[in-house]
């Protein structure tokens, strides 16, 4: 069962909620932290992998969701969705929004930005003229210099912020998608809180980051020209990516 053509049948299935296993050769398996079978729907996903991160964001703590997959595997979809099934973006801002109703004593306020990164070259999608940024850094972090900042009000107020973004997101056509996305996306949501009077404790800072990633590719995907420039720079990215969580999981374990 080496030459899987597309169209065929999905070669893995789940086995429960921790394991995944080969169609044709049961005996082979992967174990993860939880996996989610075909049936299920991107609120249940979101429920399970996003929304404590939302929480503790909203209570100052840093925090980013992300998918990562091979080009036409649906993270897109996952993070974006549509009318029907909305994506964990979208349930993301409603329950920021959710949480700052219920939490009466503290003032909020809401700002985003909306940038890609396109052949390593990153743009603000929020402003057009926003080209090849710049990474800076300093005592407060790390930074994209020149990145457009929006103040949102409401859900629909973000939402129309991401779609006016998406207009000016790179697609293009590969041999597996019409409209393959060619670079990484990043919402971020900065929060800034503060209780009322006598309950002042100083502002408290944090940023949510919500990140749609272009997918890893085959050499033998695109052969030439533009989408293979594209395909190299994507693959790039994705595996330092995975070289610094390495790391960074490695650090964690000794400490």
């Amino acid at each position: 069962m080496d030459n899987y053509q597309r169209g065929d049948e999905i070669a893995w299935y789940a086995d429960g909620d921790k394991l995944v296993r080969n169609e044709y050769n049961p005996v082979t398996s992967y174990a993860f932290d939880r996996v989610f079978g075909s049936s299920a729907v991107t609120q249940e996903v979101y429920e399970v992998a996003a929304r404590p991160v939302v929480k503790t964001a909203m209570e100052g703590v840093n925090g980013t969701v992300f998918a990562y997959g091979v080009t036409s595997s649906g993270k897109t979809h996952t993070m974006h969705g549509d009318h029907h099934s909305p994506g964990i973006i979208p349930l993301a801002i409603k329950d920021v929004f959710s949480i700052i109703q219920d939490t009466p004593g503290r003032e909020f306020l809401l700002r985003v930005s909306y940038l890609e990164i396109y052949n390593e070259v990153i743009n603000d999608l929020l402003d057009p003229t926003g080209q090849n940024l710049r990474v800076r850094e300093d005592a407060q972090g790390t930074y994209v210099e020149g990145i457009k900042e929006e103040v949102v009000l409401s859900p629909g107020h973000a939402l129309s912020f991401i779609a006016a973004g998406e207009e000016h997101r790179h697609v293009g056509s590969n041999n597996f998608n019409l409209l393959s996305s060619r670079s990484h996306t990043i919402f971020t949501l900065m929060i800034e809180s503060s209780a009322h009077g006598d309950e002042y404790d100083g502002v408290i800072f944090s940023q949510l980051n919500l990140i749609d990633l272009a997918g890893s590719e085959s050499s033998k995907t695109e052969t030439t020209g533009l989408r293979r420039k594209e395909g190299s720079y994507i693959n790039k990215s994705l595996l330092t990516l995975g070289t610094v969580s390495h790391f960074r999981f490695l650090v964690l374990l000794e400490s």
